[in-house]
Formats: structure tokens, sequence, C-alpha cells
């Protein structure tokens, strides 16, 4: 009775068909029917039934054309405008209607996560985001708020040399402000700087470097070699009169790195670390503003005074690929590219030293030879006395004597006749 009321259900319901009546077997599709049918063959010929026995399905496919059911589509309501749609190009800079400064990938690690162009998230170990414009003379201020998250953050400025694959701070191309012990950072030394930070704190990063100012000092190369490095670190100057200063929710504490900024162009930058995320404000209007006597740029402003990191790279890169091929070129009056007349020029010279060396091994092997005849010769059997002659008996020389005269009494033979 179960399995009637079962089948009677069963078959009410639309696509499902009764194969097998027992047991009972429902399918929905044909392929679920041509499963079906391959495990009852199988099954039978286990039992050793015949394979003709099994029974001969009806062909089925589901009922096309089956009615939509209608989406039900939230609508905005009257008087709520839309929110401005942020498009995010292939170099990270947002485009609404004009070039803006945003976190660049270009300037960033490939682990970090970018949102809208400024907000970065990175969930395993440090690495460092940085911004698509930088200042390389005056005073610029940013401003940073920490999002909720579990993880640490290291917080400052970098240039487009420092280590993407480590933390702000890390060698001497970058400076950083930590959160969990309020520490400073340069080439991975810490010292004691401000309070801690964390979620929900607004971090403003303020750096200040003078124009026209001449220099003479070396900022001490502290930061080893990165495993596989075979350069040399180049020595940088340090900038006269220059400091970074940190705010955190408007409460500055205090200068630090005075004087020890080395030269170049600083982005903002941020390293994130297990789950941290951040987000960057640009300005023009900020949340706690420097204090009014400072003289600042907000670096929204920097897209209108400076080109991006992407446009940078890719105008040395033109400028590279233009010399080559001016060098490629022909000389007037010339024959051949100069470039390959350099080359030219170059095999010359190796040929011409590679005989010069074998001029000079040879004149080596000359020189040795004739000191080697001019030297006295050396007494042999020196210290002892030669070894004694053996003279010979008369039994072997007569014995010698009869082997010449067999030998000449062969030659006087006749020839043997062809056979």
């Amino acid at each position: 009775e179960s399995v009637r009321a079962t089948t009677a259900i069963v078959d009410a319901l639309p696509g499902w068909k009764l194969i097998s009546p027992d047991p009972p077997f429902w399918v929905k599709n044909t392929q679920d029917y041509i499963t079906a049918l391959r495990r009852k063959k199988t099954r039978r010929q286990v039992q050793g039934a015949p394979v003709s026995e099994s029974p001969k399905l009806e062909a089925y496919s589901p009922p096309l054309n089956q009615p939509k059911v209608p989406v039900k589509k939230n609508k905005r309501p009257e008087g709520i405008p839309r929110p401005e749609r942020v498009k995010v190009s292939r170099s990270g800079a947002r485009s609404l209607g004009q070039n803006q400064i945003c976190i660049s990938p270009d300037n960033s690690a490939p682990q970090v996560k970018i949102t809208s162009g400024d907000t970065v998230r990175n969930e395993k170990g440090y690495v460092m985001a940085r911004a698509s414009h930088g200042v390389s003379g005056g005073g610029c201020f940013v401003e940073i708020e920490i999002l909720p998250h579990q993880g640490n953050t290291r917080l400052g400025w970098s240039t487009d040399e420092g280590d993407l694959q480590a933390p702000v701070g890390y060698d001497h191309h970058s400076y950083s402000y930590r959160d969990k012990d309020g520490g400073a950072f340069h080439q991975s030394r810490v010292k004691s700087y401000g309070r801690p930070y964390g979620p929900g704190d607004i971090v403003g990063m303020y750096i200040h470097l003078p124009r026209g100012v001449k220099s003479n000092t070396y900022i001490t190369l502290l930061t080893p070699k990165p495993p596989g490095m075979t350069a040399k670190l180049l020595p940088v100057k340090a900038v006269p009169g220059s400091f970074i200063e940190f705010f955190v929710n408007g409460a500055s504490q205090g200068r630090v790195f005075e004087g020890a900024i080395g030269q170049g162009t600083y982005y903002a930058a941020a390293s994130c670390y297990h789950g941290a995320e951040v987000k960057f404000y640009f300005g023009p209007a900020f949340r706690y503003p420097p204090p009014p006597d400072y003289k600042y740029l907000p670096a929204s402003r920097l897209p209108s005074l400076v080109p991006s990191i992407t446009r940078k790279r890719k105008k040395a890169q033109e400028e590279a690929e233009a010399k080559l091929e001016a060098m490629a070129e022909p000389e007037d009056g010339g024959e051949g590219g100069g470039l390959e007349n350099e080359i030219e020029e170059e095999q010359q010279e190796e040929e011409e030293q590679e005989e010069e060396e074998e001029e000079e091994e040879a004149r080596d092997d000359s020189d040795y030879e004739t000191r080697r005849e001019a030297a006295p010769k050396k007494p042999q059997h020196r210290g002892r006395r030669p070894p004694p002659q053996r003279t010979r008996s008369r039994q072997e020389e007569e014995d010698d004597e009869l082997m010449d005269v067999e030998m000449e009494s062969d030659d006087e033979l006749p020839p043997m006749p062809p056979m």
C-alpha cells in the first residue's frame, strides 16, 4: 500500500516517470533513463538472466516551454539619487571624468586587493601598496582610515624603489608608523615614536621636503641585501630640513626622521598584514586637517602637477626604445648602423686582444727555452759511478756469425715455381 501511494504521488509530479515497479524506480530525464537501463542490464547479467528480458523503456524528454517565474526587482524610492559609478582602469586610476590620484596596481604588490581605487586589503604577509602620484618637493598631506580588522598595518611614505614584497620602512627608500606599538620604522630599525592606533582611528601623514636645498650628507645604509641580490646598494643623499609628521585623530605625534629623508619622489603607502584593511583620503577635504600654519598640498592636487607612476615608466620605456633605434640607424655618409659598427668594433678589439695574448704566450715560451738552453747542464749519475758495460762472450759472437750466414744462404735460393 505504501508503494502504491508513493507511485501515485510521484506520477502526479511533472517530469517524473516510473520505469521499474519492483523495486520502484523513477527517473526525470533521458540521461537518467540510460543510466538506469545500464544498471538494470548489469544486475540481470549478474543474476544469470538474459539481457533480452530487460524491460523496454519508452523515450522520454522533459516538457518544454515551461512558464517563467517573474522576478520582482526592487525599485529605487523616488528622491534618492543613484550612487556615482567608479570605473577602475587597468592602471588603477579612477575615471570620474578626470584624472585622479588613487592606489595604483602598477605601483603596488600583486597580492594587494584594491577596491574603488582607495581601499587596500591584504590577507597574508606584509606587502606594500602605493599611490599613483608622488611628491618630490614641498609639503603634502594624506589621511588614512583604519577599517575594522584583526591584523596589523604600517603607514607611511615610500619611493618607487621601495621593495613591494616587504612592509613600509623595510629599506632606505621608505618610512613608516606601526599600529601596535606606535614605533617609527626605517631600514627595518624601529624607534619609539607615538601612541598605538587601531580600527576606527584616522591617521594623517604629512611629509615636508624643502626645495632647492643642496645636500652633502648621505643616508647610512643599514638594510642588508635581499637574498640573491648581487648589485650594490647605491647611497642616497639626505634632504636637509626634511621631516615626516603623523597625526592620530588630529593629535600630532611629533616630527620624526628630521633631516634623514633621502632625495626622490615619495608616494603615500600602506602595508597590511593578515586581513588588515585601510582606506585612503587624498583630499582636498580632510576630517582632521593639519594645523593652519602648515603649508601643504592635498594629494588630490598632485595629478594636475606631476605625472603618474604609470606615465613615468611608460615615458622612460619610450625614451630607451628611441635611444636604441637611434643607435641602430645608419650614420650620415657611413655604411651600416651605429649599433652594428659598435658591435664590429668590439669584436675587432676582442680579436686584437686575443692576438696580443697569444704573442705574449709565445714570447714567454721562447724566453723559457732560451733560459733553459743557456743554463748549465747537470751531470748525469750525480754522486755515483755509471754502470759498467757488459762484455759479449765468444760463444755469443759465434752464434751471431752463424745466423748471418744462414740469412745470406736463404737469399740465394731460387724462387718457387707457380702452382
